[in-house]
Formats: structure tokens, sequence, C-alpha cells
């Protein structure tokens, strides 16, 4: 319940904002997809796709990351360097994580 005057400033909502920033830069900057291990790769296509599903994620997952990544650079969430930082983690785990071919 507020006991404080009407359009008074909250503190705890403004730490709960800066806390939500804090999370939702930190999920583009370390998407949980780099923390997948080679235990992805070598699961069929339909498997793939299950284990995208029941993390949230859909079957294009790597580029809707990369919009997000793209926004939060143009909104200021993320910077250049950052985003850079980001997209190089993105590319050693792409790299060390490429599909199977032959399925």
């Amino acid at each position: 319940m507020w006991l404080g005057q009407p359009f008074d400033e909250c503190e705890w909502c403004a730490e709960t904002a800066l806390v939500r920033e804090r999370n939702r830069k930190q999920a583009i900057l370390f998407p949980e997809f780099i923390h997948w291990d080679d235990r992805y790769t070598r699961l069929s296509p339909i498997n793939r796709e299950v284990w995208q599903r029941t993390r949230g994620m859909g079957r294009d997952f790597e580029s809707s990351w990369q919009q997000q990544l793209f926004n939060a650079i143009t909104h200021n969430v993320v910077t250049g360097y950052e985003a850079k930082l980001a997209l190089e983690r993105y590319s050693k785990w792409k790299a060390t994580h490429s599909q199977p071919s032959g399925d």
C-alpha cells in the first residue's frame, strides 16, 4: 500500500526499474544460448527444436537475439563496445557449436 503523496517518486519503484534494465542488458549481452554446451549440436534437428522451445526460444533465436542487440545499441541500452564483445562471444560460440552436417 502506497503511503506517500500522489505522484511522489517511489524508491522501490526506481530501484526495480534499475534492476530490470540491468537484467535486460545482461540478457542481451550474455544470452542463454552462449552457455549451451555441445549436447545441443549433437541433437537431431527435431530435438534441437524441442531444446529451443523448452527454453522459450523460437526456431530463429539467433536472428532474434541479433535484432535485440541492434535495438539495444540504437536505444543506448548497450554501448558499441559492449555489443562488439557480445558479438565476439557469439562468434566463438557459433564456431564451436556449428550444426552437424548431413542431418
